[in-house]
């Protein structure tokens, strides 16, 4: 899973196999995760790549 905030919440959409977290039946604000069919070692590393990138810029929760 990853945060993305609201602002990642408009790009991650465009990732492969991206789909919103889902935890005690609800839908998780800002929180998307990566379908695990999706991701071969490229698609990987770019999911990896870009939650660094977008976690950065979040403030501390």
């Amino acid at each position: 899973m990853v945060r993305v905030g609201p602002d990642g919440m408009a790009d991650a959409p465009a990732r492969p196999g991206t789909k919103p977290l889902v935890f005690g039946g609800m839908e998780q604000k800002s929180w998307v995760v990566p379908a695990e069919e999706t991701l071969d070692d490229d698609v990987l590393d770019d999911w990896l790549k870009w939650a660094m990138e977008v976690t950065a810029e979040l403030p501390p929760k």
